[in-house]
């Protein structure tokens, strides 16, 4: 199964970009750690060439010493960089400022924290076509405005006049893409631009950088964890680890890599026939038919007022969550999946009462949680947790991991002595596979992995029965994930867990669930087995996610 991202063939034989030796380090006390251990590649003119790797394997490191962008504490050690012929370590500081942002323009993984929150994006854009194409006044604003037109935004003139926080993610990341055009690139660095995104913002965004380079016939280096995404766009491709390139190929690197390592990347790929194999087609209901169901939700609703006017009268309301019923029965795994904006986050954190609700009635085993005040509440969702997205930002980072863990204990008055809260804990780092040492630890000194692990312990310290999980694997890198879905199973097996898995990614859903619910503009469209959605859906736009999914996930599975 050969992927051709693109046909695109190079028009001249000297390379746009090259990189030869690349050695970094990083200071750490007295010692300096390597991050990029003599790393040497090339971009061709109007070519795609993806780096590949985890995270912490040194592929951003590797982009921002090519733009002389290395934090205090990071030293180039060695090596050559060359930018169609110019020797770009050489450079003044000047001379490398007209460089980045005009011949080459680079797109960060996170918009939200790239772009400045108190400028529009119409002067963010613009402070890049004074600096590097002398545009002014009226002419300033045309070419923003095509600029945004160019990457697909709707309407590029109200745009302009918006801030970051005006806009869904898809629409900031155009912005980003627009911003790095300003300066008419001849070499494009996207560092993760689709990580976190829903699959079909994912696929406009590669099929927006394809357009781009065919258009601009500008080289584009890709940076990522996702050999989906790589699969899609790039002519060649890298695959580094612990600061160093283990592989070199082109597309047929996906009919049979060479190295143990990437191979290892492409088995741990979730993939949309696992379901297939996890089910039997006769499989029997898990749960008696007079038994109730561990989660009853009915007729369910989130509405936020719309406000205008001097006196903040509410004009309209936005629907977040329309009318949703559904259940989910004692050891199952239903999955919440759809857009970005559909509703599913708002869904699973007004379950929780973390932000109100509206109407509706939600029953946890057999008890009414809707409507409880107090400690009645409290005491309803007491078997009712959550694990976000992001582990970073939902944990004190001034708090040790041991206090983190405690704390769920405290307020639920499971565990009343020291000894018995320490023991607990030890038992839950363990139950996660975590070493107990790892109590006296701060969330920063984890990996993106070992956090989400931290996260779901923290989770369990008071032995709920349903485990809300949102998007707990997006953002992480592929043996990772399937480390966190194997780690879920095994939990689930263990203590009789149910989950609702709220994502985005069907290829996860596939791996891991046993019903799907698509959400679709606050509502649930389609319900069923997991198979039957995948392979047989019913609705329009469960076939539009699933024609969203990269090729390479619906691929059948190699073991290479």
């Amino acid at each position: 199964m050969t992927f051709a991202a693109s046909t695109m063939e190079t028009t001249a034989s000297s390379p746009l970009l090259s990189v030869t030796d690349l050695r970094v380090a990083f200071r750490q006390g007295q010692d300096w750690v390597p991050a990029v251990a003599g790393v040497s590649f090339e971009v061709p003119k109007g070519g795609s060439f993806a780096l590949v790797g985890e995270s912490g394997s040194g592929k951003s490191v590797t982009a921002l010493s090519v733009m002389r962008l290395l934090p205090q504490n990071g030293q180039l050690q060695g090596g050559r960089v060359s930018l169609n012929g110019t020797d770009v370590f050489s450079l003044a500081e000047r001379d490398m400022s007209s460089i980045r942002g005009g011949k080459i323009g680079i797109v960060f993984q996170d918009p939200m924290t790239s772009l400045n929150p108190v400028l529009t994006i119409g002067r963010q854009i613009g402070e890049t076509l004074v600096l590097h194409r002398g545009l002014k006044g009226a002419a300033l604003r045309r070419r923003a405005m095509e600029l945004l037109d160019q990457v697909g935004l709707p309407d590029p003139a109200r745009h302009l006049d918006e801030y970051p926080h005006q806009l869904s993610g898809g629409m900031r990341q155009r912005a980003m893409i627009a911003l790095a055009l300003a300066g008419e690139p001849e070499l494009l660095i996207a560092d993760e631009p689709t990580t976190a995104l829903d699959m079909t913002l994912q696929a406009q965004i590669l099929e927006l950088l394809r357009r781009l380079r065919k258009e601009t016939g500008m080289a584009l280096w890709l940076i990522t964890h996702d050999f989906g995404t790589v699969a899609e766009v790039a002519d060649r491709i890298a695959v580094m680890r612990a600061g160093v390139l283990v592989e070199t190929s082109g597309p047929e690197f996906f009919d049979g890599p060479q190295h143990p390592y990437s191979r290892e990347l492409l088995n741990a790929i979730p993939r949309l026939e696992a379901c297939l194999q996890r089910e039997s087609p006769v499989e029997a209901e898990s749960a008696p038919a007079q038994a109730p169901p561990l989660l009853d939700v009915r007729d369910f609703r989130v509405y936020y007022p719309i406000r205008k006017g001097i006196f903040q009268r509410t004009v309209d309301q936005v629907r977040a969550v329309d009318g949703v019923s559904f259940q989910l029965e004692r050891g199952e795994t239903l999955a919440l999946v759809g857009e970005s904006g559909c509703g599913k986050t708002t869904l699973g954190k007004a379950l929780l009462n973390l932000v109100p609700a509206t109407s509706g009635e939600v029953r946890l085993d057999g008890v009414k949680i809707t409507g409880q005040m107090g400690g009645a509440r409290h005491e309803a969702q007491a078997g009712l947790q959550i694990v976000f997205q992001d582990p970073y930002s939902s944990m004190n980072p001034r708090m040790v991991v041991g206090n983190i863990l405690e704390e769920g204990l405290r307020a639920q008055r499971l565990r009343t002595t020291p000894a018995e809260r320490r023991e607990k804990v030890e038992a839950l780092l363990l139950a996660v596979g975590l070493p107990v040492s790892a109590r006296g630890r701060y969330p920063h000194e984890f990996s993106g992995g070992q956090r989400q692990r931290l996260c779901i312990a923290r989770a369990l310290a008071v032995e709920p029965r349903l485990v809300i999980c949102d998007e707990p694997t997006s953002a992480l890198d592929v043996s990772v994930q399937a480390q966190v879905i194997r780690l879920l199973r095994e939990l689930q097996d263990r203590h009789g867990l149910s989950y609702l898995f709220i994502t985005h990614d069907l290829a996860v859903v596939s791996e891991l669930a046993d019903r799907v619910a698509v959400m679709h503009s606050g509502r649930i469209v389609e319900t069923g087995k997991t198979r039957q959605v995948l392979f047989n859906p019913e609705n329009d736009y469960t076939r539009r996610l699933l024609a969203a999914l990269p090729k390479l996930h619906k691929s059948a599975r190699t073991h290479f």
